[in-house]
């Protein structure tokens, strides 16, 4: 085959080199357990390109197909960094701010509504003007469970607060064990 080195096989591809302010971010992303998986995944692929390892090593060794390291490979040396993140996608805009969503998370475990033990999916819509489903998806996107609280015991007037657990009853007193004796 005329035009290829000796051993390689298939296109030849575009020479990926990385400066130090890039390595350094990429080994942050794929290093930190707070960086987004699939953006540490890209990060450590194009680590394993940059030293040289084939896609098909590199596919391997990530246990991800050759079509996805050739992919970001693509876009890194097309983009660099910018090229790894993910691009918007299409969709409505969000309607909920996250002031609003905070507002909810910290008014429901917070503050009680007045007349009430807890908060109710309509009451709460009705408090910060958003509507009952953007209440329970808030609620269940931060698992929050205000209906299965239970308000603690009030005392009885001159009698000491005792501490006691609502979802635990006393253990029932143990039966005598008897062993049975030969006659």
């Amino acid at each position: 085959m005329q035009g290829q080195i000796q051993g390689q096989r298939g296109r030849p591809k575009t020479e990926l080199l990385l400066n130090k302010d890039e390595t350094r971010v990429l080994e942050e992303w794929a290093q930190c357990s707070n960086t987004d998986q699939p953006l540490a995944l890209r990060a450590q692929i194009i680590i394993y390109c940059a030293s040289g390892a084939p896609n098909r090593t590199v596919a391997e060794k990530l246990r991800v197909s050759e079509l996805t390291v050739g992919k970001w490979r693509r876009r890194f040396v097309a983009s660099r960094l910018e090229g790894l993140k993910d691009k918007p996608r299409s969709g409505a805009p969000r309607r909920i701010s996250d002031a609003q969503v905070r507002q909810v998370v910290a008014l429901t475990l917070e503050t009680p509504p007045e007349g009430t033990p807890q908060w109710s999916t309509r009451s709460m819509a009705r408090a910060v003007g958003l509507s009952q489903s953007s209440v329970r998806r808030i609620w269940n996107a931060h698992n929050i469970q205000p209906y299965r609280a239970t308000p603690p015991p009030k005392p009885v007037d001159g009698a000491p607060e005792e501490k006691t657990d609502a979802n635990t009853a006393p253990a029932p007193a143990a039966a005598p064990v008897t062993t049975p004796t030969p006659e």
